[in-house]
């Protein structure tokens, strides 16, 4: 399952040319009657959407904003549809239960020569360790492979620094003490158990390049504070033992001791844009074909999410071959059925550009048909849902460790079908802090600690 990951990117523009709303000049590519009202609005979804489109950096990723603005002006249920005819509660409603005695966690043992900030002390059951240790760090950068165990204890840290230390030494890892140096854009990252490739492809739009990693990728953990993201991603590479290469716009991570292929002959000069979503190598050749003079192609490997930019076409199909981990073949094998201008129930697969020639391979039933288009299409892009702040607290199952820092609270928490979240994760949902209701403010929400067991969790912090 793909992970989705939410990251905001502050980027600084200008220059002279357009000065109309940036909001309303990224939309009219897309031609949606009536979105762009939305750039202008005051409300909390109008301000969202409107962030979305203007930090995304190209047309799919302006579409993918549209997808949360039409859920957000759906119609929804009243808050009370769950409750059954006669008036009872729900048959997934959490049972009444009694608090956990948080004298009966064992003690987690913290370095005797941790620095005193603002003492810290967690109380954690079955919490997971990725998350807790994320949330934990008080630092300008954390990167470690993924630890998938959970921990339960009580921790009495003079810091959160040294708290995240304790519970990641339970755990067995070893957290990084100095950030690393690179070149690039400088980026905040804060993510737990995070896919790799996820990572990767942020890190590539930031960078503006194309990042290739071929074979599988562990998860990581990574807290970066304002660190370049030339670092990160040098840091990436020697977690995983690869060599970071740079060729034609395209920055490789190869495993140790591997090589690249030849470049292929035969590509001709020009530039491509590529972009591939679940298609294999053999897609992404016949896209690529159609749009230039190569004649080359690649059969097999796994299916691709890849982005190239203005790249060379020999260097593209080189890319295209690593990332599936198939070699190169100088004829075009596995070819697809005739072309077809009827994209009618298709679902698009990859998009190639180069100069003003433009081709889109797309999926129909179990049909696979090249389409030559004479305008550049945009994927659909998933993406999840603005909700409200009450039906992000109805998806809470249970806290896993309740946080306490100098005079603050906060808590890890988990969803019913325990997915791990966090009282920082309705920030980033919203994108600002939204006013909890009267009876939260007030007295504090209890979550489910453990099987048959509650911990009543202040929540004015949200």
């Amino acid at each position: 399952m793909r992970a989705v990951v939410v990251a905001a990117v502050l980027v600084a523009c200008g220059g002279k040319g357009d000065d109309r709303d940036p909001c309303i000049v990224k939309l009219e590519p897309l031609k949606q009657p009536g979105a762009g009202s939305a750039c202008t609005g005051v409300d909390a979804v109008s301000r969202a959407f409107r962030a979305c489109v203007i930090a995304a950096v190209d047309v799919p990723g302006v579409a993918a904003c549209l997808e949360p603005l039409r859920e957000a002006t759906q119609p929804r249920p009243p808050a009370d549809a769950a409750v059954a005819a006669d008036g009872a509660a729900p048959a997934d409603a959490a049972a009444p239960a009694t608090p956990i005695d948080i004298a009966t966690l064992g003690e987690i043992p913290v370095a005797a020569d941790a620095k005193r900030r603002t003492p810290t002390d967690v109380f954690a059951v079955d919490a997971p360790v990725d998350q807790l240790v994320v949330e934990l760090a008080d630092r300008p950068w954390l990167l470690a492979v993924a630890n998938g165990g959970r921990v339960t204890g009580r921790v009495n840290a003079p810091s959160r620094a040294a708290a995240a230390d304790a519970i990641a030494g339970r755990a067995g890892m070893t957290l990084p003490a100095t950030p690393p140096r690179g070149g690039g854009s400088r980026v905040d990252l804060t993510f737990a158990a995070a896919p790799q490739r996820d990572l990767l492809r942020l890190l590539a739009d930031v960078m503006r390049t194309t990042v290739v990693a071929p074979g599988e990728l562990k998860d990581v953990d990574i807290v970066a504070r304002k660190i370049p993201a030339g670092a990160v991603l040098a840091a990436l590479a020697e977690l995983d033992g690869r060599t970071l290469t740079k060729h034609g716009g395209v920055t490789y991570l190869v495993p140790a001791g591997a090589a690249l292929p030849e470049l292929p002959s035969g590509a001709g000069r020009g530039k491509v844009t590529l972009q591939l979503l679940d298609a294999t190598a053999a897609d992404a050749m016949a896209a690529l074909r159609a749009v230039t003079s190569y004649t080359g192609g690649a059969c097999g490997g796994a299916k691709l999410e890849l982005r190239l930019r203005d790249v060379p076409v020999a260097e593209a199909a080189r890319a295209i071959a690593v990332a599936a981990g198939v070699p190169l073949v100088t004829d075009a094998r596995c070819p697809l059925a005739d072309d077809s201008g009827d994209l009618a129930g298709a679902r698009v697969i990859a998009i190639a550009r180069s100069g003003d020639r433009h081709a889109a391979i797309v999926v129909r039933g179990t049909a696979t048909k090249l389409a030559r288009v004479k305008a550049e299409l945009s994927m659909d892009a998933v993406m999840s849902p603005l909700a409200t702040f009450d039906a992000w607290v109805a998806t809470l199952g249970r806290a896993t460790a309740v946080i306490r820092t100098g005079g603050t609270w906060s808590a890890l928490l988990e969803t019913r079908d325990r997915k791990p979240t966090s009282t920082a994760a309705v920030r980033a949902s919203f994108l600002s802090d939204p006013p909890p209701p009267a009876e939260i403010d007030t007295t504090g929400v209890a979550y489910v600690m453990a099987s048959g067991n509650r911990v009543l969790v202040p929540l004015r912090k949200l």
